[in-house]
């Protein structure tokens, strides 16, 4: 099986490398028409920039048809994907609840976390419901409405280190590794370990299913080579003078990212190995959870001041804390730590029946020191993203009108 996947990863590759040292001419010069979009491209290589936007033409009766454009797009062009892993965490878990064909197992379950990793706390239950229980599903919309990053570790312990890379790279999503939780220290052997986890129905005596604890035996899904960012970083308060070494964090590259995206929304358009086995009724919920805004739930409830309408929606509105028209809906999921903001997204506009594909990631860390929460995401982070998302939105007005 491993032969396999190595096999299909060298494809896949192969097929990456198609668009991977070319940016497309017609496109950069749309990008450089915007005078503010313009200043940054500039320095391209500083921001490291990579766009990948695709146009959607949908009509009754046909089949939709998919044209995609590139800027400085390089799959071996290392970048931090945050907060963008979480998005197959979500998938993958839907569909392990599926595959595992356990009556009464479903998104909705109760879920309770037994850790015995040292440092790593269990998860018996969640405030935030509406009944005071955990979910995956639960966690999921935290996941969507303000990137939470325990609902994403608890997301990783179910799936598992080694499920979690083999599916995907079974799938054909080479340019993904997942090795680590977010925002808590851990060592590796903490991160290849996952801990038991079980299931309830609604009455929490009942048992459904008990994933018993396990722990990575396939290896790491480390970098083979080193991937050096910036010129220095702080750990455990210290100032250390060199680069800071990403080999063993996460990897998903803007590529997979907007794959995955298209797999979702449009599943026969993509091969068949890259698709996620869900129901179309699973399909439908998780994609209402990517656009949904913190204001439109109530469990979890959210200050509206603290977790505006744009606090996860980087394209368009990334700049501003207004709210979101109502005939723009934007099904995304972002990225943001050590100066990297990405933003992969289905941008709709329903008002002008338009909907397209974008996905990119900037680096704005001009003191090229990391882990000193010192980086230029509001000066020129957050404005280029919103600012690109506008361009792209306003040629889209200008294209024909799309029926789907």
């Amino acid at each position: 099986m491993l032969k396999v996947i190595k096999s299909l990863s060298c494809l896949i590759l192969l097929q990456s490398a198609l668009y991977a040292q070319k940016t497309d001419v017609g496109f950069k010069h749309i990008l450089n028409k915007d005078k503010s979009l313009r200043k940054v491209l500039k320095q391209t290589q500083k921001y490291g920039i990579q766009i990948i936007y695709t146009q959607i033409d949908e009509k009754e009766g046909e089949n939709p048809r998919f044209k995609s454009f590139y800027y400085n797009c390089k799959p071996d062009q290392y970048f931090y994907p945050a907060s963008a892993v979480k998005f197959p965490a979500v998938l993958l878990a839907f569909e392990k609840l599926n595959e595992l064909q356990i009556n009464d197992l479903n998104e909705n379950s109760i879920m309770e976390v037994h850790s015995e990793i040292t440092g790593y706390p269990d998860a018996f239950s969640d405030s935030s419901s509406a009944n005071g229980k955990a979910s995956v599903e639960h966690y999921a919309k935290k996941i969507f409405l303000v990137s939470d990053n325990d609902a994403f570790n608890r997301l990783y312990d179910f799936i598992g280190q080694e499920e979690f890379n083999e599916k995907l790279h079974q799938k054909g999503y080479s340019g993904t590794r997942i090795n680590h939780r977010l925002s808590i220290s851990l060592s590796e052997k903490a991160n290849a370990s996952s801990p038991e986890v079980k299931f309830y129905s609604s009455e929490i005596q009942d048992l459904i299913y008990k994933k018993e604890k396990s722990e990575n035996q396939t290896g790491k899904y480390f970098s083979s080579s080193p991937l050096p960012i910036g010129k220095a970083f702080y750990q455990n308060g210290n100032l250390i003078e060199k680069p800071m070494d990403f080999y063993s964090k996460n990897c998903f590259t803007l590529g997979d990212q907007q794959q995955m995206l298209k797999a979702l929304f449009y599943p026969e358009s993509v091969a068949k190995n890259q698709r996620f086995n869900i129901t179309d009724v699973q399909r439908e919920k998780i994609k209402n959870l990517m656009k949904m805004l913190p204001q439109e739930s109530d469990f979890p409830h959210y200050d509206s001041n603290e977790f505006y309408d744009s606090f996860v929606k980087f394209f368009v509105f990334g700049d501003s804390k207004a709210a979101i028209p109502d005939e723009i809906k934007i099904y995304n999921k972002v990225g943001e730590a050590y100066g990297f903001l990405s933003d992969n997204a289905l941008i709709e506009d329903r008002k002008n029946n338009i909907r397209f594909l974008l996905s990119a990631v900037v680096y704005v860390n001009s003191n090229q020191t990391l882990n000193d929460d010192t980086y230029d995401y509001e000066q020129v982070g957050f404005p280029f993203l919103a600012q690109l998302g506008r361009v792209i939105l306003k040629y889209e007005q200008k294209r024909a009108t799309k029926n789907y």
